[in-house]
């Protein structure tokens, strides 16, 4: 079957070989279609181009028979080299998809007063010790979904991202799976992934120079507070939950857990989609016939894994941090800082971090309680999470036990160890490692570190592919790492 082009609906035909080249930010658990190589356009092709204005946006189409097979652009003339001597004109769409929106913002910053001021359905928290006493109140809290609903769709004097998606999530917010199986039929109120009651419904925010005034701090020079954009979000729910966003097969802005993404989840999406075992290649054998051929990612191996926050560590203001809060690092060898066995090389350690971000409300009841209260020690950038109890009128800070030191915390469900017990023991760098100080676990799941030596095969264009599928060979069942889409192939690299 062959491809058909079209610039603005008009039938092209680009001289040149090109590649679809599937790409995997880091950090990011989807893939987005690039087109690698140079198009040539001559004749009546670049009398078109040429007739453009500047700034002008040429939609580029590649067709396999009457579908869509590849949607890109070319920004008229900066996308081109031109050569009016000779007539012709040289260039590399930019791809368009349904991630654009999106990543074409995605380091944007915008101010934290201008924007929470218009995000919804924000409350007033009181904060109580553990002894009962009301320590202060946190003014005009905003939940999570409120603000990426915000952040992806609205506007407030100066625009945000604009994207008219809707989010989801079945791990966050019990949304229905995509799928449309009944998120209740299958878990009733609790978390897929902890089995107990969610509670990722009730994570808000204040910023920091919020929570200095509302304690009774110096007012913060709020034209310094510059801090929310989509790529804060992004990192925080990867380093905080091991939850990955995605759109969704309904076109929806979808946020879960990283098992949610693997093969034998029950309500997985992305299960295999071709079996390199069954499929013929010429000589009669099949594409996975004798490529049992890999090597080790060692880059991705480390010997321990340290969480870090804003506010966190050690003494600040005059009071220290606690246990839980503090956290100690997920270790792989036979203690703290010590070499794992199994990573070459010297020490590594991985840090897991959200440098802007902070939960410790026991630290800031210790600072306000000091004989002369420091809420000062609360740096006027960067962002306190919360988790909220709806269980009382007005709402306060949810009081949880400590996963270290088993004994109440308030906000102890957003401190470091709850965190890690609740959402990491899936994808871990070994299967085994100590977590929370002394307690050797089992892991849930391993990140795949098994690179197979990369396999092509034939298909036509007409063929579907997901790079979010799993492809079956005879080491089992690999995921994608690249995929390149030639014109008449593709080849993969698949991880283990």
């Amino acid at each position: 079957m062959s491809y058909r082009y079209t610039i603005n609906g008009i039938d092209v035909n680009p001289r040149g070989e090109w590649t679809i080249s599937n790409e995997q930010n880091e950090g990011q658990i989807f893939f987005r279609r690039k087109l690698q190589g140079d198009l040539t356009f001559i004749g009546n092709d670049y009398d078109l181009i040429m007739s453009f204005s500047d700034c002008d946006v040429l939609e580029f189409i590649i067709y396999c028979g009457v579908d869509e097979f590849w949607t890109g652009q070319f920004k008229m003339p900066y996308d081109f080299d031109i050569d009016e001597d000779s007539c012709f004109c040289v260039g590399t769409p930019e791809v368009v998809d349904e991630y654009s929106c999106i990543m074409d913002h995605y380091d944007t910053e915008y101010d934290d007063v201008g924007f929470y001021s218009g995000v919804s359905n924000r409350i007033a928290v009181e904060i109580y010790d553990t002894g009962g006493a009301l320590i202060d109140t946190l003014n005009t809290c905003a939940p999570l979904y409120d603000i990426l609903d915000r952040l992806l769709n609205g506007s407030l004097g100066v625009p945000y991202l604009d994207c008219s998606l809707t989010i989801k999530s079945s791990f966050m917010f019990e949304d229905n799976f995509p799928n449309g199986t009944n998120y209740a039929g299958a878990y009733g109120t609790n978390n897929y992934i902890t089995g107990a009651a969610n509670i990722l419904d009730y994570v808000y925010f204040r910023y920091n120079a919020g929570v200095r005034s509302d304690t009774g701090g110096t007012t913060c020079d709020f034209s310094q507070a510059k801090n929310v954009s989509f790529k804060f979000f992004e990192n925080l729910l990867r380093e905080r939950f091991n939850a990955y966003w995605y759109i969704d097969q309904n076109g929806e802005f979808r946020i879960e857990h990283i098992h949610f993404f693997d093969k034998d989840f029950p309500e997985s999406d992305f299960e295999t989609g071709i079996n390199l075992k069954t499929l013929i290649a010429n000589n009669k054998k099949s594409y996975a016939f004798r490529r049992n051929k890999y090597t080790y990612e060692t880059g991705e191996l480390y010997d321990q894994e340290r969480w870090t926050w804003q506010h966190y560590e050690g003494t600040e203001g005059g009071f220290a941090h606690i246990d839980d809060f503090e956290g100690v690092p997920i270790y792989y060898g036979t203690a703290e800082d010590l070499k794992s066995y199994c990573v070459p090389g010297d020490f590594k350690e991985k840090d897991v971090a959200t440098p802007k971000l902070w939960t410790d409300v026991e630290w800031l009841i210790g600072l306000l309680g000091l004989g002369t209260p420091n809420p000062d020690a609360v740096d006027c950038n960067g962002h306190l999470m919360i988790n909220v109890d709806p269980g009382f009128a007005p709402a306060r800070v949810r009081i949880t036990a400590g996963a270290i030191s088993a004994a109440n915390r308030v906000n102890g469900s957003m401190s470091t160890a709850n965190l890690q017990e609740d959402y990491f023991t899936w994808d871990r760098i070994f299967l085994t490692g100590d977590m929370n100080s002394g307690n050797v676990t089992t892991f849930d799941s391993e990140i795949r570190k098994k690179l197979q030596e990369s396999i092509e095969f034939e298909r036509c264009c007409s063929t579907e592919f997901d790079p979010m599928d799993y492809v079956e060979t005879e080491l089992g069942s690999g995921r994608v790492k690249a995929a390149t889409e030639k014109q008449n192939s593709i080849e993969i690299e698949l991880l283990y």
